[in-house]
């Protein structure tokens, strides 16, 4: 939302979603990421941004690496967060 209003995703957001469900119906956007793999930031001040999955910090936070400020920046975010980036 923004100042109400819904607002508009990227194209292929809603389709990686829909393809997430499980058979319960619930979408489990952090299931099976990889170290290496490129994932989307979905929340937070980084949302939107598309990185590099550099570590899993345990079962509830993750590094990311993300171009800032003209190179790889590290951040961490939740895992619950990011789902696999699609290909462009």
């Amino acid at each position: 939302m923004g100042d109400e209003l819904s607002l508009s995703v990227q194209p292929g957001v809603v389709e990686s979603l829909a393809a997430s469900c499980g058979a319960d119906g619930h979408v489990g956007l952090a299931d099976g990421l990889a170290v290496g793999e490129a994932v989307r930031v979905l929340s937070g001040p980084f949302a939107d941004m598309v990185g590099k999955l550099a570590r899993l910090d345990g079962a509830t936070r993750v590094q990311v690496l993300l171009q800032l400020l003209g190179g790889e920046v590290p951040v961490s975010v939740s895992r619950q967060a990011l789902m696999p980036a699609l290909a462009a």
